[in-house]
């Protein structure tokens, strides 16, 4: 009597495959901090960041040239770092509290 044995490689795709997707879905996302040092403003980390990224503020009032006329135009997430209403985005005609 002949044993037929079948090739592992439909074995070693079903378990080569889930640690694939386990892998790319656990890529983390960047914490990006904003404060009173970083001189390019909002603007430049927004642009700088991918989607699901996530950006610290520093409790201040974000205003000026570098802090308006924002585009968010990817997923992302900003959080106030500090007690309710001491993260302001001022767009100079529209304000912002985080």
């Amino acid at each position: 009597m002949k044993f037929i044995r079948k090739k592992s490689s439909d074995f070693d795709a079903f378990l080569i495959i889930p640690i694939i997707l386990l892998s790319i879905s656990s890529i983390d996302a960047a914490n990006l901090n904003v404060n009173n040092n970083t001189s390019s403003g909002l603007n430049k980390t927004i642009s700088d960041a991918v989607n699901k990224d996530v950006i610290h503020l520093d409790p201040r009032r974000y205003i000026g040239f570098n802090n308006t006329n924002l585009t968010i135009s990817k997923n992302l997430t900003i959080i106030g770092n500090g007690p309710n209403e001491s993260v302001i985005i001022d767009g100079e005609s529209y304000q912002l509290d985080i």
